[in-house]
């Protein structure tokens, strides 16, 4: 008998052994330090301490990434839009002369004025209709611009917020609550409908 004992404490051994190293390739080990009464709450929703740490950091990690990926689309857009601009310096637009000697009226009934009309305005100008444009682009340009330092500085302030660790750990905990909610609603609706079939 003590012989199968032996055995029964070797291969123990060595599916712990296979076990441990298993876990050593699939995944990272941490030790974490929380707050007294902290696994008495996490254990008072129903949850696992693996559980709500797991779901804290992977909701934290979804989070930051999500707002990094959202910068980089924002510089590229920023970008693209810069690049889209055109340049007025370099094109220069010039007016085309009528090839006949006959003076162009577009409308038959209608007169040239020789001068401004009555109304005090002037007739705009290729050159008018061009600084219009480009005061309007310049516009466009300046408010995407304010619109992404407004982005950039409400992620800054998140990220500090989310550096304060009282703050992270709020967050991570709502995260796990929403996570628990979820999870007993799940629950609910498979013993619901389990029942239901039978």
């Amino acid at each position: 008998m003590a012989k199968s004992e032996k055995e029964m404490i070797e291969k123990y051994k060595a599916r712990m052994k296979r076990q441990n190293e298993k876990i050593k390739e699939n995944y990272d080990r941490v030790s974490a330090t929380l707050p007294n009464g902290t696994i008495d709450r996490i254990k008072a929703l129903g949850l696992t301490i693996n559980g709500v740490i797991n779901e804290s950091v992977l909701a934290y990690l979804d989070c930051m990434e999500e707002a990094q990926a959202e910068e980089e689309q924002n510089s590229a857009e920023s970008a693209k839009i810069q690049d889209s601009t055109p340049d007025t310096e370099v094109a220069e637009i010039t007016t085309v002369e009528p090839e006949t000697s006959e003076p162009l009226n577009p409308l038959p009934d209608a007169e040239t004025p020789a001068s401004t009309p009555e109304s005090g305005l002037k007739p705009l100008t290729i050159e008018d209709i061009q600084a219009m444009f480009d005061n309007r682009k310049t516009d466009e340009i300046r408010q995407e611009e304010e619109r992404q330092e407004r982005k950039e500085q409400e992620e800054q302030e998140r990220r500090k917020l989310l550096a304060n660790p009282e703050y992270a750990a709020t967050y991570a905990q709502l995260m796990a609550m929403e996570t628990a909610e979820k999870e007993k609603k799940r629950a609910e609706m498979l013993t619901r409908a389990r029942l239901e079939t039978l």
